[in-house]
């Protein structure tokens, strides 16, 4: 059997097919569900954060602005869904649908909606689930991790701003690693290399509402990169 919790408990979100299928990867390597199942003792894996795609990129123009107003406007534009939410404290651990990495699912309460494409069902829900790359599952006792710092920096105690990705065929969401940012703080910071956000919080989040009005509104355009 293949578990992984973090501060778990038996009502921690449990990941659909559809959001397993998302994470699949195409690196070459041994399966780790393969090698879960072949391990003698703890196993841990560490990868990157990815890598952007710069053909993705959106490339609108947004007459005047700063560098800094335009690159959270291009994220904006990016994305299905734009959130300020908290996480909360359970969460679990998955292989992905081809066993090719790990995943964690996470239910984080939405404080406030700044951007929803067509992808998105017209009610969001005061609640969502998301997922991340990364975590730990257990595998005949033996811990299997892939470390990918876009999931323990998650606390529950902090507020975040979340760019995020509609995960097809599932009311679920994909985080992109480098997609969210603490802005429980000043200067806000991504979770992932504390790079800060540009504007103070309330002046990013008023570009950012801004940018909503102004994107396509179909399914996010671009690349957010894993």
């Amino acid at each position: 059997m293949v578990s992984g919790f973090g501060v778990a408990a038996s009502e921690a979100p449990i990941a659909d097919s559809a959001t397993a299928k998302v994470f699949n990867t195409s690196l070459v390597g041994p399966n780790l569900r393969q090698t879960a199942e072949e391990a003698k003792d703890d196993v841990v894996i560490r990868r990157g954060v990815g890598v952007e795609d710069p053909a993705g990129e959106v490339g609108y123009s947004f007459g005047g602005a700063t560098p800094e107003a335009s690159g959270l406007r291009d994220k904006t534009c990016a994305a299905d869904l734009v959130v300020v939410a908290r996480p909360q404290s359970e969460y679990r651990s998955a292989l992905s649908e081809d066993g090719s990495a790990i995943f964690t699912v996470r239910r984080f309460n939405v404080e406030r909606v700044l951007r929803r494409s067509s992808a998105v069902p017209d009610a969001i829900p005061t609640e969502i689930v998301v997922g991340a790359p990364g975590g730990t599952v257990t595998v005949h006792a033996h811990k299997i991790s892939m470390l990918r710092p876009s999931v323990a920096e998650f606390r529950p105690a902090k507020t975040y701003l979340l760019f995020l990705r509609a995960t097809p065929g599932s009311s679920a969401f994909e985080s992109p690693a480098r997609k969210a940012y603490d802005i429980s703080q000043e200067p806000a910071v991504s979770i992932v290399d504390a790079k800060p956000l540009g504007l103070p919080v309330e002046d990013a989040l008023g570009e950012i509402g801004s940018a909503s009005t102004l994107c396509p509104y179909g399914p996010g355009h671009g690349a957010l990169e894993r």
